[in-house]
């Protein structure tokens, strides 16, 4: 597909940044043309637009003091994300000693200086301000930086004393409604820190997007490794998941790809505990005593905290430990990107032999007649009938990403004691039918879903039931394999699985990401495989392309 001529080259970004870093960082850059600012002093920030100026930016406004800082307070690097047709959010944390308690910089208050410009030498702001972090957020930055002009390339950056940040680059979406001829959207999941390295981040950082799609398991709350160990306990306190977000942004290949491109991303289960639904603990279904349901109310409340603090989301801070982060975007006449949240608001997990995702032997358990109650919900009823509004449109496509596969998924088609998982989709059937029967009532044309949880690279056919072989086709599903964790599947259930007339693709053992590029009239979903996450390096591939026509239903391979 060609590549738009306003979209960025990132060799010639990484190498403008190196430069300009290097110069930022001697302190002796800071001529200052412009004094305009805008403060704020809590989330979510307010942005002026600044005149167009030759500052670098902006003096401080505060009386708001300047820590001593000694060591370099932006190790966790730089990112933006939700992007909108006049802004954008951008993020960092201060951290000048990230193994330490909230970063190690134990002032309860700091200003932080920022700019926006339309270029990397930053001789054309678009918008600057001062923004004071606290201790109580780990000193976590978050501008929604207003006032931006639609479908146009961004730098961005922070200063802090003598100290400035690496520059980020970013973009804004098309007004909605204008003509868009074509997308591309980068689908990353589940990066496991201690089941390989971070080699997909790298290539990632060097594809040409509009937007990284991140749907969850940013982090594992696991302890120990397969191949590294970090050294952390399984954490419940939020100093415990802070680390646990250090290691992540450790890595410079994470780190770059942040910088490189505006993330829109979503949460699952491993940003808290494996396999929990709602207030309910990983145990499922399990009756819970006050004491268990109070630690961990506790837990997914530090959880939550701790994500926010770390991603460069449109909301927050968490309160009562409860965060909205459903939302959706719009892309021109091109697409609606609809991100739903799985985890939140979703009935308990069915108690019984197939309760959890990779239940002994690593197969499943039957599915539950419970998962066809309708009383039971994914997404709760709230959501439910906010995605009912965003999936009304007029754009050609309508995108939906969520967490996990959404497709039913018999692993043992040959057993009916085993092979389904309670905690996709198949284990709430219900929700399943009312979402894609809602897609075939309302007429939506150009469905398809991007999921991921399941460390596998899969293709599959969306039918209003799977309890009857000649239901509709409404959608198409495109699940992206892991960034670097590792799929437990015997053999014979990948077999098993693949087995399924409406599973195209279903490979476990390759690690990667998703490409998906989007035109009026088709959707191409490129597999991303590199050789391997054992070793620091890998070459990368595109081992499979799959392609959805507009106006038709189904999906085949190119």
């Amino acid at each position: 597909m060609p590549t738009p001529n306003d979209r960025w080259s990132r060799r010639g970004f990484l190498a403008a940044s190196a430069g300009l870093v290097a110069a930022a960082c001697s302190g002796g850059s800071d001529t200052r043309a412009s004094e305009t600012t805008t403060t704020t002093t809590a989330p979510p920030p307010s942005t002026t637009t600044a005149p167009t100026t030759t500052a670098p930016v902006a003096a401080p406004t505060t009386t708001v003091p300047v820590p001593t800082i000694t060591s370099d307070p932006f190790t966790l690097g730089v990112a933006s994300g939700d992007p909108l047709p006049d802004s954008v959010v951008i993020w960092t944390r201060l951290a000048p000693e990230p193994t330490k308690a909230a970063g190690g910089l134990i002032a309860d208050r700091a200003p932080v200086r920022w700019a926006i410009a339309t270029d990397a030498s930053f001789t054309e702001l678009a918008a600057e301000g001062e923004f004071v972090t606290t201790v109580d957020h780990a000193h976590a930055v978050h501008i929604d930086a207003t006032g931006l002009d639609p479908s146009t390339t961004y730098w961005y950056r922070f200063v802090i004393g003598d100290w400035t940040s690496p520059i980020g680059r970013t973009r804004t979406a098309p007004e909605p409604g204008s003509s868009v001829d074509s997308l591309r959207f980068g689908v990353a999941n589940c990066s496991a820190w201690k089941s390989g390295y971070f080699t997909p981040y790298a290539h990632l950082a060097e594809e040409e997007l509009d937007a990284v799609l991140f749907l969850g398991d940013y982090i594992y709350e696991l302890e120990g490794g397969t191949l590294r160990d970090h050294g952390l306990p399984i954490p419940f306190s939020l100093d415990e998941y802070r680390l646990y977000y250090t290691a992540a942004k450790g890595e410079t290949e994470l780190r770059e790809a942040h910088a490189a491109h505006p993330w829109i991303v979503m949460w699952d289960d491993h940003e808290v505990e494996d396999n929990y639904a709602g207030w309910l603990p990983g145990g499922i279904g399990l009756a819970l005593d006050d004491n268990a349901a109070a630690t961990f109310r506790d837990r997914r409340t530090a959880a939550y905290q701790a994500w926010w603090e770390n991603m460069p989301v449109r909301t927050g801070p968490p309160v009562d430990g409860e965060l909205r982060v459903y939302r959706d975007f719009e892309f021109g006449d091109l697409a609606k990107l609809t991100v739903i949240d799985d985890r939140q608001y979703r009935s308990p997990i069915i108690d019984g032999e197939g309760n959890g995702n990779l239940p002994r032997p690593f197969g499943g358990g039957p599915q539950l007649d419970a998962t066809f109650d309708e009383s039971r919900t994914m997404l709760g009823d709230a959501q439910e009938t906010w995605l009912e509004a965003s999936l009304d449109h007029d754009a050609t496509w309508s995108l939906l990403a969520q967490q996990t596969i959404m497709a039913e998924v018999d692993r043992a088609p040959d057993d009916p004691t085993k092979g389904f998982s309670m905690d996709a989709w198949d284990g709430y059937a219900a929700p399943r039918e009312r979402l894609l029967g809602h897609v075939r009532d309302a007429g939506i044309e150009n469905f398809v879903v991007l999921g991921g949880d399941i460390h596998t690279s899969a293709v599959t056919d969306l039918r209003v039931t799977y309890r009857e072989p000649d239901s509709p086709i409404v959608g198409t599903e495109f699940v992206g394999p892991s960034i670097t964790s590792l799929e437990l599947l015997l053999p014979e259930f990948v077999e098993g699985s693949r087995s399924n007339p409406h599973v195209h693709l279903y490979e476990t053992q390759s690690r990667g990401y998703l490409i998906v590029d989007v035109t009026h009239d088709e959707l191409v979903g490129h597999f991303r495989w590199v050789d391997t996450t054992q070793e620091p390096t890998s070459p990368i591939r595109t081992a499979s392309s799959w392609q959805v026509d507009a106006g038709a239903v189904g999906v085949r391979e190119i």
